[in-house]
């Protein structure tokens, strides 16, 4: 099936919360993202070990749709037989971000280490 964007832009754009955090580069996908919506929101993960375990029981809970093993390395928590993982992002990181692409954020603490980023 292909997908095709219309050519317009729209108001804004909701992400997976693994989105950015699997990005070597997530200023130029923020970058590249707030040109084409006037909103963004993403959600991310604080690097915060004591979360661990949270951040596992949720992977496990989706684990009953296939087969994955994981492993954790400090505050990511990788699948072993394949490429995903769930990075964490430090909300100092997030901010030199938008700064940098003259934006604005309001983080919204959802639970734990969970935060959302809107980013006008």
């Amino acid at each position: 099936m292909n997908y095709t964007c219309p050519d317009k832009y729209f108001d804004a754009v909701v992400l997976n919360m693994w989105t950015i955090g699997n990005f070597d580069d997530k200023e130029s996908v923020v970058r590249n993202l707030f040109r084409m919506w006037k909103k963004l929101y993403f959600g991310f993960w604080i690097p915060e070990v004591k979360d661990i375990p949270l951040r596992l029981q949720m992977y496990n809970e989706e684990k009953n749709f296939r087969d994955v093993n994981f492993e954790i390395d400090w505050t990511t928590i990788k699948e072993k037989n394949s490429w995903l993982e769930s990075n964490c992002t430090k909300i100092e990181e997030i901010q030199n971000i938008v700064h940098n692409i003259w934006a604005k954020v309001k983080l919204y603490p959802v639970f734990k280490s969970f935060v959302v980023a809107e980013v006008f």
